[in-house]
């Protein structure tokens, strides 16, 4: 089987080609969409080329735990195929999905264009969303000051940022996968959830800005 990730909310960018190769190779295709449960749901842009799709609910919406399983071919599941503890739907269905997508998406271009001054050391991993893509975060990659001090002072003065992938599993040596490592030292994802607004990012703007310079001038 192939697996095919979305990291972020976004389409993979092999997404077509990976799904085509596994289907002519007569592989199973399974969706991560645990960041891209609305870029399926309410976007339609993923999710559509697998054979099965998993959503993580907590990662999108304001709920403690649970997941769900989609397959596209329920026909023809693979042996051992079984779902314990089935979410109830409500928690899923007793949101409005688009108004939370549309919220997300306005968030992260309002990111990339709050931040494009401070473009030697903020870099977006992602452009804006394209059609039908909801983030989960704005990623970007941060240069020239230390990701982790850059973390500190930001969730210190209230500005919720986390980093993704910050620790890799043994499996994914440097060695073997420097591009990896390079990335999950330099990752920073700023929040585009639907309780952010326009003024609140707005806010947080000078707020990068004093933590950018008081790394850079303490170098």
């Amino acid at each position: 089987g192939v697996v095919i990730i979305h990291y972020f909310g976004y389409v993979d960018p092999a997404y077509p080609a990976a799904a085509r190769m596994a289907r002519e190779s007569g592989a199973w295709v399974v969706e991560d969409e645990a960041h891209a449960l609305l870029t399926d749901l309410v976007g339609g842009a993923t999710g559509r080329l697998g054979d099965a799709a998993l959503f993580s609910l907590h990662k999108i919406l304001p709920v403690s735990g649970g997941g769900v399983l989609v397959r596209n071919r329920p026909d023809e599941a693979p042996r051992g195929d079984a779902v314990a503890n089935p979410v109830p739907p409500s928690q899923l269905w007793d949101f409005d999905l688009h108004r939370i997508a549309l919220a997300r998406r306005r968030n992260a271009r309002q990111w990339k264009r709050a931040l494009r001054h401070l473009s030697a050391w903020l870099k977006p991993l992602r452009d804006e969303p394209k059609h039908g893509e909801v983030p989960q975060s704005f990623p970007m990659t941060v240069h020239g000051v230390s990701r982790d001090e850059l973390y500190t002072h930001l969730n210190g003065a209230g500005v919720g940022v986390v980093s993704l992938y910050h620790t890799l599993i043994a499996k994914i040596s440097s060695e073997d996968y420097p591009n990896s490592h390079m990335l999950a030292k330099a990752i920073i994802n700023f929040p585009v959830h639907q309780d952010v607004t326009v003024d609140d990012i707005q806010a947080a703007v000078p707020v990068v800005e004093q933590a950018i310079q008081r790394l850079a001038h303490a170098k």
